[in-house]
């Protein structure tokens, strides 16, 4: 049996990777809060990374990464839209081809404000968008749903909750669906109604 060097075994590893096409590696998974996005993909054949591009408007920025994650939870706005950008490269500047996300992130829900008969519940929109879906609840998991706020779809920024039991605490949160058909709900707001 004959014996080759480690130098030699990566040399022929090498360069039975160069010429080799790369595979595209495919989103398997996004996860998008107000304040975090997590992308994770398949690994491919014959990459030794991943190049991912996020852009959002006229910022982009850049990440090489060695595993299938990637976790953003610096300046990412809440109700944007962010194309995100992936492709498998190797070391010898071959690469596949890139694939597009389009994500939009959920809006941020805000102080309610409290009236006579009610409350107003809030979110900021950074981007127009066509439907949020609206979800009132008395308890933190929304198993306790307050009809009919459950789903109610609406395409302003405000929602007016009226009807509901003086005494109580409330929870609130918007939805929204993006281009991939994805759902992406806001942070939960606690409402004390007692007035």
């Amino acid at each position: 049996m004959k014996k080759i060097s480690f130098l030699s075994a990566f040399i022929l590893l090498v360069t039975t990777c160069i010429g080799q096409e790369i595979d595209v590696p495919l989103i398997k998974n996004v996860v998008a809060k107000s304040n975090e996005i997590i992308v994770s993909w398949d690994s491919v054949a014959h990459a030794d990374g991943y190049e991912v591009i996020v852009s959002a408007g006229k910022k982009d920025r850049v990440f090489y990464v060695g595993n299938c994650e990637l976790v953003l939870a610096e300046d990412i706005i809440a109700g944007n839209i962010y194309h995100i950008y992936l492709r498998a490269y190797r070391f010898d500047n071959a690469h596949s081809r890139q694939i597009q996300y389009v994500l939009l992130t959920p809006p941020l829900a805000l102080e309610a404000k409290i009236m006579k008969n009610g409350f107003v519940a809030k979110w900021n929109r950074k981007v127009n968008v066509r439907q949020y879906y609206f979800y009132v609840a008395t308890d933190k998991d929304f198993t306790q749903i307050v009809t009919p706020f459950h789903g109610l779809m609406t395409n302003k920024k405000t929602f007016k909750v009226s009807g509901i039991d003086k005494g109580k605490t409330y929870y609130y949160r918007v939805k929204t669906i993006d281009l991939n058909g994805v759902e992406h709900f806001s942070n939960t707001i606690q409402v004390n109604y007692y007035q």
